[in-house]
């Protein structure tokens, strides 16, 4: 007579074909979330641009004026820099009084071409230089901020 005994558990071949895929179904999660962070920073970072230039439009349209000595009437304006987007007010970015800003910070890693500055008019909010921003980011993503003669402000996905 034969008596057999089974072993209850799982081989060490068994294991590490779980572990394998394990490891392959959160490597394409962990690349899934990262696009999706990029993402969504790329699509934010283009968002505060474009509040920025509505802010500052609406400021001039208003005919805000801060600070001492201030008539009404004074342009305000966006300039784009690497990492953040200054609201400023005055007829430029260098003639302007810094301690008046608004700074919005930016993703250092999207890169920014074209206008590097716009200025809204008193009481009309149009603009002496139309042009584009063009936002990149490292994955490719493109879109362009255009601002029109009315200061009309466009933008693409």
């Amino acid at each position: 007579m034969h008596i057999y005994v089974y072993k209850s558990g799982f081989t060490l071949v068994e294991i590490l074909v779980v572990l394998a895929l394990v490891v392959v179904v959160g490597k394409f999660a962990l690349m899934i979330s990262f696009d999706t962070y990029r993402d969504s920073s790329y699509h934010a970072d283009r968002a505060y641009l474009i509040a920025a230039l509505q802010h500052a439009r609406a400021l001039s349209v208003d005919n805000v004026c801060e600070g001492n000595d201030c008539e009404s009437g004074v342009p305000h304006g966006v300039s784009i820099q690497s990492d953040e987007y200054v609201i400023f007010q005055g007829v430029s970015y260098a003639a302007r009084d810094p301690s008046l800003d608004e700074v919005i910070g930016a993703d250092p890693t999207i890169v920014r071409t074209g206008l590097i500055e716009v200025v809204f008019a008193p009481g009309s909010g149009d603009v002496s230089s139309p042009g584009d921003f063009t936002l990149t980011d490292a994955s490719g993503h493109t879109s362009t901020v255009t601002i029109g003669n009315y200061g009309q402000i466009f933008w693409s996905d």
